[in-house]
């Protein structure tokens, strides 16, 4: 791995005000709450500081997820980078084929970023392309992954009312849409004390 970028960027919550307004994503990792906006900028904050940090990054980024302990970020160029010692490490680069990402996904075994047609799957050091049986269709505002080891979870928020939940083989690419969940999901995790279910 080779560093990217320094971490370190303090800046008021004045100077962000314009372009915060929307947060994509907040994850909690190192002791950090990171949030990251829809333009593409990521900052965090810890327990007991006053202002956000801005993240120095090497471009937008396109989403962001926490594996182990790690924050990871996937860059709107496809590059994947990890952070260490407020350090961002950049790893490989994805293929995106120009298609914007929809959702990141991490845990200790891989990574999967999400294109309305594609899974982009990175384990081992390899990297593997899945065509989705159904495309993700629809004013895609928000999504929730989840992954558990043969399956991608995906929750979306289509607008206030719409959404759903998808259900994803990461091996074969085939997606059904998990019935009775209309409405816009939010969140998907495993059910507490239960971490085979979800």
């Amino acid at each position: 791995m080779r560093a990217a970028t320094s971490s370190v960027a303090p800046t008021s919550e004045g100077g962000q005000l314009g372009q915060d307004r929307f947060i994509k994503r907040a994850a909690w990792a190192a002791d950090r709450l990171w949030l990251l906006t829809e333009s593409g900028t990521l900052s965090s904050v810890a327990p007991g500081e006053i202002n956000r940090r801005t993240e120095a990054t090497s471009g937008p980024v396109a989403d962001i997820c926490v594996a182990g302990t790690a924050p990871n970020t996937l860059g709107a160029d496809g590059q994947l980078s990890r952070l260490k010692q407020r350090f961002w490490y950049a790893m490989e680069r994805l293929d995106l084929n120009g298609e914007a990402v929809q959702a990141l996904s991490c845990t200790e075994q891989r990574m999967i970023a999400l294109s309305r047609n594609r899974l982009m799957v990175s384990a081992g050091g390899r990297q593997r392309v899945i065509t989705l049986s159904t495309p993700l269709t629809g004013p895609i505002v928000r999504t929730a992954p989840f992954d558990t080891g043969t399956t991608l979870f995906v929750g979306l928020a289509n607008g206030e009312w719409r959404g759903g939940l998808k259900r994803i083989d990461t091996i074969t690419g085939i997606a059904n849409e998990v019935p009775g969940l209309g409405g816009p999901i939010n969140g998907v995790g495993p059910v507490p004390g239960r971490p085979a279910a979800s």
